[in-house]
């Protein structure tokens, strides 16, 4: 009997062996299982992470692309608007000896209308001075024309 009561305790603490081991083997558990939990959470967090940075980086070089588009059109631009205002300058030298050149053109016009009329007030002086020749002619006829009239009445009055 007494092997009954050494084999019952046996059993007895084998059992509590077993409960102590199986609660401890729930804990573990419990414990594995929520690390599993905060191990998905993290591996998602950082899977949701990697394609954050993924889509930055393809929008970083999308904008980078975009930037040196930008600038190369901003150069070409810019040497447009050179060539732009260097023409524009050519272009004003150009048009810098016509407008000299539409100076003299009017100046010659004018000096044309100039001649025109002095050469018709030449016309006209000399018409008056034609005319004035006459008139003196005829005052002159008709003073000797006067002094002769005027000579012989005289002299036949007295």
């Amino acid at each position: 009997m007494e092997e009954r009561v050494k084999s019952d305790d046996l059993i007895k603490t084998l059992e509590e062996d077993r409960i102590r081991l199986q609660t401890q083997l729930d804990v573990v558990k419990r414990d594995l299982e929520e690390r599993n939990r905060d191990l998905h959470k993290e591996r998602m967090r950082m899977e949701n992470m990697i394609r954050h940075e993924e889509n930055y980086q393809s929008k970083q070089k999308l904008l980078t692309n975009s930037y040196e588009e930008l600038t190369k059109e901003c150069e070409s631009l810019k040497k447009k608007i050179s060539e732009l205002e260097f023409e524009r300058d050519e272009l004003q030298k150009r048009n810098q000896p016509s407008s000299d050149t539409n100076q003299v053109q009017s100046f010659l016009e004018t000096n044309s209308h100039v001649l025109q009329e002095v050469t018709s007030l030449k016309s006209t002086i000399e018409q008056l001075q034609q005319q004035l020749q006459q008139m003196n002619e005829r005052e002159k006829v008709l003073l000797q024309h006067h002094d002769s009239n005027g000579s012989t009445q005289h002299t036949s009055s007295s």
